[in-house]
């Protein structure tokens, strides 16, 4: 013989939940605690049931897991098979009620030592947060400048490496051989150009202010200073080829070309 299953009710409409909600904020349940935990709403999770009573969602659910029964009841009205849903009612009751406490206190109404009482955690709060803050960022910057200084280190010894000791002495060459350089500039076009690299301006008519590389370009003095000064290398690398150089100034070496050039 065939055992008959009762068919469970009717799902509720939106209009019944909402006449729901209605009887649940006529009794003022928003502003009353879990009947389960007996702990305020708060922001946690609710729900409200078909018998328009509400509860903590984690509450709810360990109440139907030790229920010893099949059928569900709610802990207030005993109904069964009731229905659930998520709501935010209590929700938004606590951050409305919330925030007007907060006007209420910084505007300086109330009892002046609650006021008190409410800034100096409010304070004390935000100044923990601030040192938890930068403590955190300090601990990362001390590893980020930690990993720079390592990272240099390692570029130093690659750099070291690849430069040859014999070679040094041509890298940085003195005297007449500076004449060599500045007639290979001038003798050959494609090497000289009319603005600096760096700052990308013109250079003046008289070559006033601007420095000559061993590697035979030339820029602003002003600018290869500043580029000298964010160079992460112990020898300065030229801005344009990356070579070793020195520098002399464009009108000393022009004037010593042409002394040179009187001579003969």
């Amino acid at each position: 013989m065939s055992r008959q299953v009762t068919r469970p009710p009717p799902k509720l409409t939106r209009d019944e939940w909402e006449e729901c909600e209605q009887q649940a904020e006529a009794r003022g349940d928003t502003q009353h605690p879990c009947s389960i935990c007996r702990e305020p709403f708060g922001v946690k999770e609710q729900v409200i049931l078909s018998c328009s009573h509400m509860f903590h969602l984690a509450c709810i659910m360990s109440f139907e897991r030790f229920l010893r029964t099949n059928q569900r009841v709610c802990p207030l009205c005993r109904k069964q098979d009731y229905q659930k849903r998520a709501t935010t009612m209590a929700s938004a009751f606590h951050r409305e009620y919330s925030a007007k406490r907060v006007q209420f206190y910084s505007s300086g109404k109330g009892d002046p030592v609650r006021r008190r009482r409410f800034f100096a955690n409010r304070v004390g709060k935000t100044t923990d947060r601030l040192v938890t803050a930068m403590s955190k960022r300090d601990d990362s910057i001390d590893a980020l400048l930690a990993e720079f200084d390592k990272s240099l280190s390692m570029s130093r010894r690659v750099f070291q490496d690849s430069v040859p000791e014999t070679e040094t002495a041509t890298l940085f060459p003195g005297g007449d051989d500076w004449l060599a350089i500045f007639n290979k500039v001038r003798d050959e076009p494609s090497r000289y150009e009319s603005e600096c690299a760096i700052c990308i301006n013109s250079f003046c008519s008289s070559m006033a202010g601007v420095s000559l590389l061993s590697c035979s370009h030339a820029f602003h003095s002003q600018c290869l200073s500043a580029f000298e000064e964010f160079n992460i290398y112990e020898v300065s690398l030229c801005p344009v080829c990356r070579a070793s150089y020195r520098s002399q100034k464009w009108l000393h070496v022009a004037q010593i070309a042409s002394q040179n050039t009187c001579n003969y």
